[in-house]
């Protein structure tokens, strides 16, 4: 005797079979730093308060996008900051994990910068410092509306 396959089995085999499987679920995007006029002066670093951090959870993979602008027209100033990573979000390791420089800005208009990253396994990362590396002592040349944006995959 012949068996049946019923046909909503056969549809849903060829459903699996032409959509494969299904993307992994983001979440964001959410805000680090939300703008504001949060000037960095020239040649300066600053430190951001502890609670500023990306809590990972359940997630190892963080898209960021990162803008300002510089104060004075005409101008190029070089940004950069720094992450640490931690299993608890209470301690943090000791040296940086990740640095990312060159994030160049020209005149006054707001640039952005895009980077993508893996954490691996662990709870939080915390923004160390930002840094305005222009050593020019043009006081006007600060940075300014800086906002830091997530997303975790």
């Amino acid at each position: 005797m012949k068996q049946k396959i019923p046909l909503c089995t056969i549809l849903a085999v060829i459903l699996l079979i032409l959509c494969g499987q299904p993307a992994a679920a983001q979440y964001g995007p959410y805000n680090l730093l939300s703008g504001g006029t949060n000037n960095i002066g020239t040649n300066y670093i600053t430190s951001p308060p502890t609670t500023v951090r990306i809590a990972m959870g359940s997630y190892s993979q963080v898209g960021l996008q990162v803008e300002a602008r510089t104060v004075a027209a005409g101008t190029t100033n070089e940004m950069a900051f720094a992450f640490r990573r931690s299993v608890d979000g209470l301690t943090y390791e000791t040296n940086l994990w990740l640095v990312v420089t060159n994030c160049a800005l020209t005149g006054a208009s707001t640039n952005r910068w895009l980077t993508n990253f893996t954490v691996g396994p662990f709870y939080a990362l915390h923004l160390v410092w930002l840094s305005n590396k222009n050593e020019n002592a043009n006081a006007t040349n600060c940075l300014t509306n800086i906002a830091i944006r997530y997303l975790l995959r």
